[in-house]
C-alpha cells in the first residue's frame, strides 16, 4: 500500500477512534482547572501548542507520545520551574499590578515540572518519562471581619513516573502509547473563629489524601508529504484514558471549641478510603513550519465529566463538567542557534458555579488565561538550553465554610514562573 493510500485510510479512521473513546470515557478529578503547569523546555515557551510538534523528549509523553518517534539518536531533557510564585486571594480583588510587586514576598517554590530520557533505534523510540503536571498551594487568611476569622491552608501536588514507546509505521506516520504510574497527595486544613450563642467557637478541620493511579495514553502523529518549496504541517492526535485508581487512602479531623459549651467531642477517622481520578482527555494540534523558519501550533483539548465524592465519609463532593481548553504557539528561528518562542493558553474550570446560598463546599470555578514566553540557546551541536517563563491567572468563585454556614467568596489565583529547560543529544 503507498503513503498516500495508507494515510488516507489510516487518519480518517484513527480521528474516528479517538473521538469515540473520548465520547464513550468519564472522568473526574479533584483539582479542576487541568492546565496550570507548563511542561517541556520547547513545549512551555509556545503554550503547550505541543500535540502536533515534535523535539521535545520531555513534553512529548505528555502531550503526544507519537511524536517520540521522529526523535533521533539518544536524548535527555528536563524543564524545571527555578522560581515559582502562587499569588491567591479571597474576597478581595487585587489589580494585576499589586500582584506583580509581590511576586518576591512570601513563599517561592521550585518545581521539577518534567524530564525525560528517550532513545531511538530504527523505527522505534522509548524513554522514561518524570512529570509533575498538577500543583497547588495555598496558606493564609480567607475572611476576617470584626472578631471572625478564617484561616485556610491547603496543598495538593501529582506526581507522574512512567514510560513511553514509538513507532514510525510509515515516512509520515506514527504511532504511541504512554503509560505513567502516579501519586497525589492532598492535604487541607482550616481554622474558623466565629461568635456564636453569647460566646466565641473555634473550629478546626483537617483532611488529607494520598491516592495512586495508573495512566494509559494513545497517540497518533502524521507529516503531510511535502517539497522544499512548501510549507511543513502536521497533524497530532492524542486520547488520555480515564486513571484508573490503584489505590487510596486519607483521614478527616473535627473539633470545636465553644467560650460557653466548652470542647466538643472531636470527630477523628483515619484509614478512610480516597478517591481522585485523573480525567480523559482528547487533543488535536495542527502546526505549520514555513520556509521562513517560523513555526505556528495550535491544539484543542477536551475533557471528560462526572460526580463522586474524595473520601468514603466526610468527604467534598466534586461535581465535574466538560470542558474545552486551547492552546496558540508560535517559534521564530531568529538565529541557527537562537528561537524566539510564544504562546497563550486558557485553563478552564470543570467545576459548576458556585449557587448564591451553598450547602456544602464548592471546589474553585475559576477560568484562568495565560501567555508564556522564552529563548531557545542552542549552546552546542549536542545542547540546547531554554530560558523563560509563563504567567497564568484569572478571578472567579469558591465556597467555603465562614462562620456557621457555607458562604460563597470571590477568588483571584495568579502564577508567576520563571522556566529553565535544557535538552542533550548523543
Amino acid at each position: 500500500m503507498s503513503l498516500f493510500r495508507f494515510s488516507k485510510f489510516f487518519v480518517p479512521r484513527l480521528i474516528v477512534l479517538f473521538l469515540g473513546l473520548a465520547l464513550c470515557s468519564r472522568a473526574s478529578a479533584e483539582v479542576l482547572n487541568y492546565n496550570s503547569v507548563m511542561l517541556g523546555d520547547r513545549a512551555s515557551g509556545m503554550g503547550g501548542a505541543y500535540t502536533a510538534m515534535t523535539d521535545d523528549p520531555a513534553a512529548s509523553p505528555y502531550y503526544n507520545p507519537a511524536a517520540l518517534a521522529r526523535l533521533h539518536g539518544n536524548s535527555l531533557s528536563t524543564a524545571v520551574s527555578l522560581f515559582n510564585k502562587y499569588d491567591s486571594s479571597y474576597g478581595d480583588q487585587p489589580s494585576l499590578n499589586d500582584s506583580i510587586f509581590r511576586i518576591n514576598r512570601g513563599k517561592i517554590l521550585s518545581i521539577p515540572a518534567s524530564s525525560a530520557i528517550i532513545s531511538s533505534f530504527h523505527n522505534f523510540s522509548a524513554g522514561v518519562s518524570i512529570l509533575l503536571p498538577e500543583y497547588q498551594n495555598f496558606g493564609g487568611t480567607i475572611h476576617s471581619s470584626g472578631t471572625d476569622s478564617t484561616f485556610l491552608r491547603l496543598d495538593n501536588q501529582n506526581l507522574w513516573v512512567g514510560g513511553a514507546f514509538a513507532l514510525n509505521v510509515t515516512d509520515n506516520d506514527a504511532l504511541g502509547f504512554s503509560a505513567h504510574y502516579t501519586s497525589q497527595n492532598t492535604a487541607r486544613s482550616s481554622t474558623n473563629l466565629f461568635a456564636a450563642g453569647g460566646g466565641t467557637t473555634v473550629e478546626n478541620e483537617e483532611l488529607t489524601l494520598a491516592t495512586n493511579s495508573v495512566i494509559y495514553q494513545l497517540g497518533y502523529f502524521h507529516e503531510f508529504a511535502k517539497t522544499e518549496q512548501e510549507n511543513k504541517w502536521r497533524l497530532g492526535l492524542s486520547y488520555r484514558f480515564r486513571s484508573i485508581l490503584v489505590a487510596g487512602s486519607g483521614s478527616y479531623l473535627f473539633s470545636s471549641v465553644s467560650t460557653v459549651s466548652g470542647a466538643s467531642t472531636p470527630i477523628q477517622k483515619n484509614s478512610l478510603s480516597a478517591f481522585s481520578y485523573v480525567p480523559d482527555r482528547l487533543a488535536m494540534g495542527l502546526s505549520c513550519t514555513t520556509q521562513h523558519q517560523q513555526t505556528y501550533s495550535f491544539d484543542i483539548s477536551y475533557y471528560g465529566s462526572n460526580h463522586f465524592s474524595d473520601l468514603e465519609q466526610d468527604g467534598d463532593v466534586i461535581v465535574q463538567k466538560n470542558i474545552f481548553n486551547f492552546a496558540l504557539g508560535y517559534e521564530n528561528q531568529l538565529e541557527p542557534w537562537l528561537a524566539l518562542r510564544l504562546g497563550l493558553f486558557t485553563d478552564y474550570s470543570a467545576a459548576p458555579g458556585i449557587p448564591a446560598n451553598p450547602s456544602m463546599r464548592y471546589q474553585d470555578h475559576i477560568d484562568k488565561f495565560g501567555f508564556s514566553a522564552n529563548f531557545g540557546i542552542q549552546t552546542t551541536d549536542h545542547t540546547r538550553l531554554s530560558l523563560g517563563g509563563y504567567y497564568l491567572g484569572g478571578t472567579g468563585d469558591t465556597a467555603e465554610k465562614i462562620g456557621a454556614a457555607y458562604t460563597p467568596l470571590t477568588k483571584t489565583d495568579r502564577v508567576f514562573s520563571f522556566l529553565v529547560g535544557s535538552s542533550y543529544w548523543f
